[in-house]
């Protein structure tokens, strides 16, 4: 898989005319869902946008499907701790370097700077002196994992602090020279990367459309009823926000158990 350029801040909601597209089409089947087709829906641009955004937040807080796994390379400078990663990462799980104890490739048995080659090959020769004896296959099969060990515990790995309000990574080890790192991390996903799948889409439309009921119903309310012939017209924003919290309190539970995966659910009998 090749490393994503992740290690330079940038917008990562994105939007395309096809992504546009896509969350107009979502828009409209809310405001369908509302009765617009027929009745005078009183919501403005921004409220749709709102609804939208507050839905988003809300998926990425209790789903694990807001998010992937991917590799990022960063390049360190000689004595310098912290850097500052884009913003769509929400979390770094790992880091390390490519380089083994002996120089080289971690984890590698060839080495190609004077002091790890001598100590590779001593190892590999099985010792210093008359008790020097050349490795069977298990032998050297052990020296290789313990090599290994050796590049894990003090080179491979690197210990850091990642900040994720400032998207900024700490290393508690001083880089002595400039070398990359990869990085493995979670990415969030895009506005137009949600869309396209269509789990978190049929979420994020629900979500939208309760959204959506509690602000209509917030306006509704303010005036329980409207003057007019035969009493005038009763409006029901009590009944809208009341809807709105309930579909969001289903949706959320839904997200905790099953519903935002792949995995179909089946029947539960008993």
């Amino acid at each position: 898989m090749t490393a994503e350029n992740l290690t330079q801040p940038s917008d990562h909601e994105t939007n395309t005319v096809e992504e546009k597209r896509k969350l107009e089409k979502l828009h409209k089947e809310n405001f369908i869902r509302l009765g617009g087709s027929s009745i005078d829906v009183h919501l403005e641009e921004e409220d749709y946008t709102t609804a939208w955004e507050l839905s988003v937040d809300a998926y990425r807080q209790i789903s694990a499907r807001s998010v992937y796994t991917s590799y990022a390379m960063l390049e360190l400078e000689p004595s310098t701790q912290q850097y500052i990663l884009d913003e769509r990462i929400d979390c770094v799980q790992q880091a390390w370097r490519s380089r083994g104890l002996f120089g080289g490739q971690s984890g590698g048995s060839g080495a190609f700077e004077s002091f790890g080659a001598a100590t590779a090959n001593t190892l590999l020769r099985g010792g210093i002196g008359q008790n020097g004896a050349a490795f069977d296959l298990f032998s050297y099969d052990q020296v290789l994992s313990y090599q290994e060990t050796l590049d894990r515990l003090f080179v491979r790995e690197l210990h850091f602090i990642f900040r994720v309000e400032t998207n900024s990574i700490f290393f508690t080890q001083v880089p002595q020279i400039r070398e990359q790192v990869a990085l493995q991390v979670s990415v969030m996903k895009s506005y137009g990367e949600l869309l396209n799948d269509h789990y978190a889409k049929r979420w994020l439309r629900d979500y939208c459309l309760a959204e959506m009921k509690i602000m209509l119903g917030e306006k509704y309310r303010v005036f329980s009823t409207l003057p007019g012939a035969q009493g005038g017209t009763v409006m029901k924003g009590e009944s809208l926000v009341a809807e709105g919290w309930q579909l969001k309190t289903t949706l959320e539970e839904d997200a905790y158990l099953y519903a935002d995966n792949g995995n179909i659910p089946q029947p539960i009998r008993g």
